[in-house]
């Protein structure tokens, strides 16, 4: 999907480094275990935050007229 550097930077959720079974499985070993400590929460949050900065069709459109206004 391409997201994992937004993923990473808002610490939104867990980016695989490779779409293969093995890294899949220690990423939701990896949610099971911070679900259980309650760290989820947290991740919920800055995903939220993370949409609505980054995919925000309002801004994206700005950013869309400033680029063809240059």
């Amino acid at each position: 999907t391409n997201m994992a550097s937004y993923i990473r930077e808002y610490q939104s959720g867990i980016a695989l480094p490779a779409n293969t079974v093995g890294d899949i499985c220690r990423a939701m070993e990896i949610a099971v275990r911070e679900i259980s400590e309650r760290k989820w929460e947290q991740k919920r949050y800055q995903a939220r935050k993370m949409i609505q900065a980054e995919f925000d069709w309002k801004n994206i459109a700005c950013q869309l007229i400033n680029a063809y206004a240059a």
